[in-house]
């Protein structure tokens, strides 16, 4: 395969990188420095021996050393590290052999991440919440409901008590006024409670009638 540069562009105007185009495809980020050792310039070919070098010598090292940064800061799904990195400018063939090498070392486990989340959101937020986010970081459903089974929470008594919780802290139960009713009301549909959650709470903490 013939490696040829189609274009270089600064990463931002007081950057000292540059992302590299190999066939017109976005390839890889380099500090200008290496890319003046390297030679390389627009309509040049590259060889597969320097490639081979840019990535496993190169890039690779320096994606773990990021990654690793990243997961000293804050814990992380398998699926955001890929997108940390890729965002960072690492190709997809570099993230995919760093986040495997993580995940050897046992420094990334989706089973943890998602137990560890599930564990504290629990405290403040309601189960579909909980899910929903954990989706959205690359958890599949699958392992979301098992570490949510083995935790307890998909009774509908940590609901009801999850959401008796957040009403005392922010309301007394003695304003039972309409308009203090209905603004609990929003206040826990916000939060992601279901209705049925909602008015079973609304109806035990306030001294009011059903009909509200």
């Amino acid at each position: 395969m013939n490696y040829i540069v189609t274009d270089i562009k600064k990463k931002s105007g007081k950057s000292r990188s540059s992302v590299v185009y190999i066939n017109y495809e976005d390839s890889f980020t380099l500090f200008d420095s290496e890319i003046s050792e390297f030679d390389i310039s627009v309509d040049k070919e590259i060889t597969e021996e320097l490639m081979e070098h840019i990535y496993k010598d190169i890039l690779e090292p320096r994606c773990y050393k990021r990654a690793l940064n990243t997961i000293i800061r804050k814990s992380v799904s398998v699926y955001e590290m890929k997108q940390k990195l890729s965002k960072d400018g690492y190709p997809e063939l570099i993230s995919d052999a760093v986040t495997k090498k993580l995940i050897k070392e046992r420094l990334l486990n989706d089973e943890k991440f998602a137990e560890s989340y599930i564990s504290y959101y629990s405290q403040t937020k309601p189960v579909s919440i909980i899910k929903r986010e954990l989706s959205v970081k690359g958890i599949n459903e699958e392992l979301a409901d098992r570490l949510i089974e083995n935790e307890c929470l998909a009774d509908s008594n940590h609901e009801y008590n999850l959401c008796m919780k957040l009403l005392s802290k922010k309301y007394n139960g003695s304003e039972n006024d309409f308009s203090s009713v209905q603004k609990a009301k929003q206040f826990l549909y916000r939060k992601g409670f279901s209705f049925d959650v909602i008015n079973n709470c609304i109806s035990d903490f306030f001294d009011e009638e059903p009909d509200y």
